[in-house]
């Protein structure tokens, strides 16, 4: 499986986004959305986010067209976690190419595919490169330039077509679940919606009555020590492992097994509701089935339902995604000069509205139902995700041919 060594300036060009003018920022969704670093997932693709949108005219070059290849050149993080990373953009929705992205296009289609690069740039050697090459300590920027300094060792275009296709195959197969997902989460609070509808069926109670009644528990995460962190032992759960009402373990801290009785009732059970309660308050999850052992920081606010009240876990937990727990925690946030937060005291008087008696069952069902097809999606996306990357750089260095690449995707998407 030979390559072919080019500078990739040789075979794409890079072109910088539109400075849009703050005046023109808006959050209304109907209009088109800027893109921004924040749209570009860590390891490549395009993460939809809340959308900031654009309200006055630009020029009309400057709107995207679905399929464009775009790559960030500036990242917020000082590992760099997402610069230099390429994404597609979405057949859904209206895109703004910003500044500090780069829209690439293929100069010699002769010898190079657009959907291969955008693989390609994923691999260690090229990440390598623009971390190397990149300014700045706290804001990582690369550029057109630097990006087309890199010498890439590409296929015979016959062979980049089969390797973007088989890489294709597993994230379209996780576009659909994440559509799916999205349908069903649509759906879920529609439901949640409509049953609060008959407020005759429901009352209002606080989390400390339900707390007191032993509906369920709250508290706060765990406070550590320094001198408590060591390996083996429990993964701390922060709220950037908040993702997607999941968490998704990420970071490097544990709590010493040593340590593991002083934690208690603070470490992670399934089905448990957490809640960001300081920076970005707000962001939820139900943890799911198989998280293996972890503790929460105490930027989080756990709730538990009892095990004998447990049928009616999907419904709080929906309520906790809902407009109205939003608009409760919003009132009664502090806004402290390090970063605003809300405290165990003011959790403990939202209202939640309980169903009475089994006025909705049928709702909890399928509200049960439906997040567990989020939650299963989600499982699957993981598999298809990891599945790619350990793919992608044997694919990349010929070590792996394309049809015995074919048939582990085939087992599994």
């Amino acid at each position: 499986m030979p390559r072919s060594r080019y500078r990739l300036g040789d075979l794409i060009e890079v072109k910088h986004g539109f400075a849009f003018p703050g005046q023109g920022f808006s959050e209304d969704p109907s209009l088109p959305t800027l893109v921004t670093p924040g749209n570009f997932s860590i390891g490549g693709g395009f993460r939809e986010t809340k959308a900031k949108t654009f309200a006055e005219n630009y020029p009309a070059e400057y709107e995207l067209s679905a399929g464009d290849l775009i790559v960030t050149m500036t990242d917020l993080s000082r590992s760099g976690d997402t610069l230099g990373y390429p994404a597609v953009v979405p057949r859904t929705g209206r895109y703004l190419h910003n500044q500090r992205i780069g829209l690439v296009r293929v100069s010699d289609t002769s010898k190079l595919d657009l959907s291969f690069l955008n693989y390609y740039m994923r691999t260690s050697a090229y990440r390598a490169h623009i971390l190397g090459t990149a300014t700045g300590s706290t804001v990582r920027h690369t550029s057109p330039s630097r990006i087309c300094e890199f010498m890439a060792d590409i296929p015979e275009l016959a062979e980049q077509r089969a390797i973007a296709e088989v890489l294709g195959a597993l994230d379209d197969k996780i576009a659909a679940n994440n559509r799916t997902s999205a349908i069903s989460s649509d759906l879920a609070a529609t439901l949640f919606q409509s049953a609060l509808g008959r407020p005759a069926t429901t009352s209002l109670s606080s989390i400390r009555t339900l707390s007191a009644e032993r509906v369920l528990t709250y508290g706060d995460g765990y406070r550590t020590k320094r001198s408590e962190h060591g390996e083996p032992g429990m993964r701390i759960v922060r709220a950037g492992d908040i993702r997607d009402g999941r968490l998704v373990l990420s970071g490097d801290d544990f709590v010493s097994s040593e340590y593991s009785r002083s934690v208690g009732a603070k470490s992670c059970q399934a089905g448990d509701i957490v809640l960001t309660t300081k920076g970005t308050v707000g962001r939820v999850a139900t943890v799911q089935n198989g998280i293996t052992p972890s503790v929460y920081s105490p930027q989080l606010c756990y709730f538990r339902v009892s095990d004998d009240q447990m049928s009616l876990q999907p419904w709080f937990a929906e309520w906790f995604r809902s407009a109205d727990r939003i608009r409760q925690t919003d009132i009664a946030m502090h806004k402290s000069d390090m970063a605003p937060y809300v405290n165990l005291q003011d959790i403990g008087s939202l209202q939640v509205p309980v169903p009475t008696a089994d006025s909705h069952g049928p709702v909890i069902e399928q509200l049960g139902s439906l997040h567990r097809l989020v939650h299963g999606t989600a499982r699957e996306n993981e598999v298809l995700a990891r599945t790619r990357d350990e793919l992608l750089p044997l694919l990349m260095s010929g070590k792996l041919r394309v049809k015995d690449a074919e048939k582990k995707v085939e087992a599994i998407a």
